[in-house]
């Protein structure tokens, strides 16, 4: 059944009324009739089944034969921050993420990044990302209408640390110019479980991490060998993390050449 979205104000006595570019895509495009049913959702708690019944040049009305809660939500909000990338690959991401169930995207303008967008052109980027956002929320079911926002730099992500912690994501500290570090866990019990090192997209630190993830993950001996280092120093430094640190930088740094050249391996094979 098609979905479409609404607002409040037009909910009256039983009916909506439809209108806007939705009336031409349900009579022109989809060629829908009196009493064909669709899903009718407020974009935030509420799901409408309806029956198309009165049909204008510009506007359908619906009776609503149900109501109930939204079902096609995820139990958790994400958003996703994401790095300007070349092209109009920007609008593949939207798409892909409101369809995967992503709340809110944020585009945010890192320091390598090639695209520069002043005022004028970036509030008309995030305009069309809406549109695509809109349409994709459609395709996929979703109860809820994603939004892009205004667009950050990198730094304006550390504004949203209050709203982070709530969710159990402290903010730590700076561990290096290029990356911010949030820890998950019993914090007042001393007990971190998760750590979350942040980094620029597609910087050598996110191409340093997304090596060694992909080497390790390849490399089972290489990988319980850093699994055990990991676990004596945390048994030796609980509560001091520059030395628990300070004692993996040698193996870590051995990985990183290794993970590298592994890398470069693999992509040539690939294209050869």
């Amino acid at each position: 059944m098609y979905r479409f979205f609404i607002k409040e104000e037009q909910i009256h006595d039983g009916m909506i009324e439809i209108c806007g570019s939705d009336v031409n895509h349900i009579k022109n495009v989809l060629r829908m009739k009196t009493g064909d049913k669709v899903y009718l959702s407020n974009g935030s708690d509420l799901e409408y089944e309806c029956s198309l019944l009165e049909w204008t040049d510009d506007t359908i009305l619906a009776k609503i034969e149900d109501v109930h809660g939204m079902e096609t939500e995820l139990p958790v909000k994400i958003t996703l921050y994401q790095g300007l990338p070349k092209g109009d690959k920007m609008e593949m991401i939207v798409q892909k993420a409101v369809e995967l169930g992503v709340a809110e995207i944020v585009p945010v303008a890192m320091k390598r990044c090639i695209v520069k967008l002043d005022a004028k052109k970036a509030a008309k980027k995030v305009s069309r990302w809406n549109t695509i956002a809109l349409s994709a929320a459609k395709q996929a079911k979703r109860g809820i209408i994603p939004e892009v926002r205004e667009m950050k730099n990198f730094k304006d992500i550390l504004k949203h640390n209050d709203e982070l912690s709530k969710l159990g994501i402290i903010y730590r500290r700076q561990d290096h110019p290029n990356q911010q570090l949030y820890v998950c866990g019993d914090l007042q019990n001393n007990i971190q479980t998760h750590f979350i090192q942040v980094v620029i997209f597609n910087s050598k630190e996110w191409h340093d991490y997304i090596n060694m993830r992909d080497y390790l993950n390849a490399n089972e001996e290489k990988a319980n060998e850093y699994s055990d280092l990991k676990i004596k120093l945390a048994d030796e430094y609980p509560n001091d993390r520059i030395a628990y640190t300070k004692g993996k930088s040698k193996l870590i740094e051995e990985i990183l050449k290794s993970a590298s050249m592994w890398r470069k391996c693999n992509d040539y094979k690939s294209n050869n």
